[in-house]
């Protein structure tokens, strides 16, 4: 899979099938996206993509609002590599990317990246319009030359979304949290020596406490 930032194109785009979304976590939801866009592209012989955001929209326009993304880019990018897509696209979610209205977008996409076929999400919108619907969509890959398919909800465990796995994490319900993603739950990230050394010391000590303090008073008292 080849990944871009920021707007990147690569040369001789070839024609796509694309989604779009958040994808944090990619869990179940947004692989049942992917595998019927993947089916949708092998049957048009079209390359697919992915076009996500390595900022969530919600904390532009609330950045004090305490949400903690399941995944970074780079944890994002590699899941989605394990989908079998050919390109992923990071796009920074600014304040000029969120005036878009779908059209707009959907405009962008056709003509910078050469995209043929969208796939949406069947609870998916996007563009500044919240009043615009899947029909809408369909109506203006008409007008533009895109071809615009929904995918069915994952049916027979209830609703996955990532907001659901964030609230199973903060209940502590890993397993469950998990069972939603399909994947093990993880995170990673820089540990200090200095600090892990200080933690198991100070485990140690209080473990060990009595027998420390009794071993250095038979020592002071030795000293007089």
């Amino acid at each position: 899979m080849d990944t871009f930032f920021n707007k990147q194109v690569p040369d001789n785009m070839p024609p796509l099938a694309a989604t779009i979304g958040m994808f944090d976590g990619v869990h179940r939801g947004h692989r049942l996206v992917v595998d019927n866009l993947r089916q949708a592209a092998s049957a048009r012989g079209l390359k697919t993509a992915v076009f996500t955001f390595p900022n969530h929209p919600q904390l532009l326009f609330h950045p004090d609002c305490g949400l903690r993304l399941l995944t970074s880019p780079e944890k994002k990018a590699s899941l989605l590599a394990q989908t079998g897509i050919d390109y992923t696209f990071f796009l920074s979610f600014t304040h000029e990317l969120a005036a878009m209205t779908a059209r707009e977008f959907m405009t962008l996409l056709h003509s910078r990246y050469n995209v043929r076929l969208l796939a949406v999400g069947y609870d998916h919108r996007f563009g500044r319009r919240s009043d615009e619907t899947f029909a809408d969509y369909q109506r203006y890959g008409e007008a533009i030359g895109m071809d615009v398919i929904t995918t069915p909800e994952l049916s027979g465990d209830g609703h996955i979304s990532s907001s659901a796995i964030r609230q199973r994490l903060a209940e502590g319900d890993v397993k469950g949290a998990a069972s939603m993603l399909g994947h093990r739950y993880c995170i990673a990230g820089k540990v200090s020596l200095s600090a892990y050394i200080d933690n198991v010391l100070a485990q140690h000590f209080e473990q060990y406490r009595e027998e420390i303090e009794a071993a250095y008073a038979g020592k002071l008292e030795n000293l007089f």
